[in-house]
This record gives structure tokens, C-alpha cells and sequence, in this order.
């Protein structure tokens, strides 16, 4: 036991460096995604609220201005732009233009920038650095304590959950090596944004509703724990809510007295400082996601005639598109196949968890249907379904019965060594970035997205 406890620590500890010195290589500002959220912590410490407003430059104030004097009925918008060279530094499309005040705003919820804007501030205090003139040490430091000490720690609790299970030692020692380097959220957790932060929340309110109902606690701690990171996981990936209400259904059943006091007062306190957010950002408490008209100005993509390319892509039929979020280019499976030991444990496992491995098998599934249905978007240039990514705590949890049940079998460790190897290559590729194919880490294609391409599988 003590020998494998400190197996286990040794791991963790090589991924949070592994992943310091991934970040190190990387740029701190890999993509138009996490610029759009960098440039709204520079804007918030530099006393410019939520605006940020490209460089005088940049080609949209032009095409504004051509709009504005082609229809000067309709587009009747102030133009602001800044003087020459005080515009916000990150090049990003993730934007939207509000009419009424001629400024642009994230397209991102606000939420998470401004958390971090004040951290950033606290750490500016201190050792004076600032964006974008510091954003080499500001952006790593920040990135340490948002995503890699979180995941370590998400690391560790698993480790403790599998004990609290009463796992093998071998068994604890697989699930967290594959959940250290098996998928996108260690390759993710490099770069700022908000599916490993909601990830991370979703398994500590799993692991604090396992110990209220399966292993019995009743301290107010466990209960305003599940609160608060369902909260937290909610309002930063959307559609993590119907994770947010299910949990609090669940723990309702049978201790409805503490979830009302202490679970409950938690989550509202971060859906009140969301929707304070985005009503400071945008003038509305409806997140941008909901209202897809504020993307719609002149020099925008949706006014020149639509997405195009992978962020819309054209004659693919439903079914086509759900093969590749699952097998294929963005695949779940083909990409991080590890994740595939879960899929025993969300059917078949008996044990004290069944249920929380049903509902993540349910969750997996009502995303999917509701991606594949409902837009032609694979999440842009990106490596990985990582609008997926938030389900991902289930299935490393399924996969902790699925390796207990048959780690005696030589057949299975064969192939789960299989499907490491394939993990492994594909968080390694999306962590090293292929600088002279344009790839600056997980904001790029994966490998598999290339090989397809180039055998003539696909054309985008």
C-alpha cells in the first residue's frame, strides 16, 4: 500500500511537470479561443471594463464603416476605434459588436476572465507584471493555479475514490495513470479555457456526492462542495447544467434538509456572480451563446454569408457527423480509445456506483444526439470533441470498474495497453504542437484529422 501510495504521488507529480514544461514550449496565447478571454483580463486591468476593441488596424472598422455609410438607416452604430496601437493585443474572431455603444465585447462567458482579472491584478501587485508586455509569466503563472494544480488534484481525489471503493492497488495505479495521460484534459489543461475547468468541477462534485451517498457523510462540507462545483462547472460549459439539476435532484432524494442549506446557497452565489458577469458584459443576463444575432455585424463571418468550413461544414449528413465525434476525425473514442474501458462499467458494472455510471452514459448520449442535431460545428479548429470533454469524470470513473473486474486477464491488459499507446500519442501530439504545420498545441488539428484528410476522406 505505501509503496503503490507513492507510485501514485510520483505520477501526479510528473504530470504537473510534464505539463509545466509542455506550457513552457507552448505560446501563451495559442489561439482567436483563449485570445478572446485573455483580451478581456487585459481589458478588466487595464480599466477598460469588458471592451476590447481590436487595433485601429484591423479590417472590421473599415468594413463597419462601409456598412454604416451603405445603410446609414439601419446601421446607425457609433464607431470607436482606438488610437493606433491601443487596441487589445490578441488577434481573435471571438468577438460580437454591440450597436448601441459601437464596441466590441468576448463572445465567452465573463464570468471566468473576470475571476482571473483579479488574480492577475493581485499577481501584478506583487512582482509588477502585466498584459501583454508580461503575458509570458502572467499567463503560465495563472494557468498553474486554473488548470494544472486542479487537475493534479483531480489526480489525487481519484486515486482516493478508488481506495474508498476498495479497489486493487493495480487497479488504482492503471485508472490514474490513464487519467494523467490519457485524455484531452491533461493536453487541455495548457491553455486557457473553459471545458477542463468545468471538467475538474464535475468530478470534485462527484467525488463529494459519492462520499454523502455511497459512503455515508454528513457534513455540511460535502454538501456545499457539491453545491459549488456543479455551480461552477454549469456556468463555465452550458450544458453541464443538466449535470448541475440532476446532482441536485439526486441529493434532494433522502437529504433534502442539507442541500437546501448548504448545497443549494452555494450554487445560487456563483449563479448570481454569472449572471452579474454577463450583464456587466453585455447589458443582458442571456449568455452570448443564446443570442447568435449580437455575431452579426458587417466584417463578421455570419454577415459575409455564413460560417464556412470546419466551423460549418456543408452536405455532411447527421449520422456522418456523429461517426466522427465518436470515431472519426474529432472522435471521443478514436482519439482517447482509453476511454473506451468505461463503457463496460456504464452498462454492465453492479457495484455501489451503477447509477452515477448510468447517468454519465445517459449525459454522453443526450450530448451527442443534441450536437449531432442540432449544429454542423465540431467546436472549430481544436483537437478532441471538447464540448465532450465535461463527461469525461464519468467515464475515467466507469473505467475503474471495468480494469477491477478483468485486471486478472493477460487479453486485457494487452489491449488496454493498446489503447493507452493511442491516447497517449494523440495528448502528446496536441501538447507538443506541430509548429510548421501551423499547430500551436490542442488549438490545432489532431493527427488524425491530418491523416484523414490526406488519404481523401474528408476535404476540410
Amino acid at each position: 500500500m505505501r509503496n503503490t501510495d507513492f507510485t501514485i504521488q510520483f505520477i501526479m507529480a510528473t504530470a504537473g511537470i510534464v505539463l509545466v514544461g509542455a506550457m513552457l514550449r507552448l505560446p501563451p496565447v495559442m489561439s482567436v479561443n483563449d485570445a478572446s478571454r485573455w483580451n478581456t483580463v487585459w481589458a478588466l486591468t487595464h480599466g477598460r471594463g469588458y471592451v476590447i476593441d481590436p487595433p485601429a488596424e484591423d479590417p472590421v472598422w473599415e468594413a463597419l464603416a462601409r456598412g454604416k455609410a451603405r445603410k446609414p438607416d439601419k446601421n446607425t452604430y457609433p464607431l470607436h476605434p482606438p488610437a493606433p496601437g491601443d487596441g487589445a493585443p490578441y488577434h481573435t474572431i471571438d468577438r460580437w459588436f454591440r450597436r448601441a455603444d459601437g464596441h466590441f465585447y468576448s463572445s465567452k462567458p465573463a464570468l471566468l476572465p473576470t475571476v482571473l482579472s483579479g488574480v492577475a491584478m493581485a499577481l501584478g501587485a506583487v512582482t509588477g507584471w502585466e498584459l501583454p508586455g508580461d503575458d509570458g509569466a502572467l499567463i503560465r503563472t495563472l494557468l498553474v493555479f486554473l488548470n494544472i494544480l486542479p487537475f493534479m488534484g483531480l489526480l489525487y481525489v481519484f486515486d482516493r475514490v478508488l481506495r474508498r471503493l476498495e479497489y486493487s492497488d493495480e487497479t488504482r495505479l492503471a485508472c490514474v495513470v490513464f487519467a494523467a495521460f490519457g485524455t484531452y484534459l491533461t493536453a487541455y489543461s495548457v491553455t486557457l479555457n473553459n471545458h477542463t475547468v468545468a471538467a475538474v468541477a464535475v468530478f470534485f462534485a462527484l467525488a463529494a456526492a459519492i462520499q454523502i451517498k455511497i459512503v455515508g457523510r454528513q457534513e455540511w462540507r460535502w454538501f456545499a462542495l457539491c453545491g459549488g462545483c456543479s455551480a461552477w462547472a454549469a456556468v463555465n460549459d452550458l450544458p453541464s447544467v443538466l449535470f448541475a439539476g440532476g446532482l441536485l435532484v439526486w441529493l434532494l432524494v433522502g437529504h433534502w434538509r442539507p442541500t437546501l442549506i448548504w448545497g443549494l446557497p452555494m450554487a445560487l452565489v456563483i449563479l448570481g456572480a454569472f449572471l452579474w458577469a454577463t450583464y456587466a458584459s453585455t447589458g443582458s443576463v442571456i449568455p452570448t451563446n443564446f443570442a447568435t444575432e449580437r455575431f452579426s455585424y458587417p466584417g463578421s463571418g455570419l454577415w459575409a454569408g455564413g460560417l464556412k468550413g470546419i466551423d460549418a461544414i456543408q452536405g455532411e449528413s447527421k449520422g456522418m457527423y456523429a461517426f466522427h465525434f465518436l470515431c472519426g476525425h474529432h472522435g471521443f473514442f478514436s482519439l482517447t480509445p482509453i476511454l473506451l474501458l468505461g463503457l463496460y462499467g456504464m452498462i454492465w458494472d453492479r457495484g455501489p456506483l451503477r447509477w452515477v455510471h448510468r447517468a454519465g452514459g445517459v449525459l454522453s448520449l443526450v450530448l451527442l444526439l443534441a450536437y449531432a442535431l442540432r449544429t454542423p460545428n465540431y467546436g472549430g479548429v481544436c483537437q478532441g470533441p471538447r464540448w465532450l470533454f465535461w463527461v469525461i469524470p464519468f467515464w475515467l470513473l466507469a473505467s475503474g470498474a471495468t480494469v477491477e473486474r478483468f485486471r486478472h486477464s493477460r487479453i486485457f491488459w494487452t489491449l488496454a495497453g493498446v489503447l493507452f499507446f493511442v491516447s497517449l500519442v494523440s495528448v502528446g501530439y496536441a501538447l507538443t504542437g506541430a509548429f510548421e504545420l501551423g499547430v500551436r498545441g490542442p488549438w490545432g488539428e489532431s493527427w488524425l484529422h491530418r491523416l484523414m484528410r490526406g488519404a481523401g476522406w474528408i476535404d476540410y
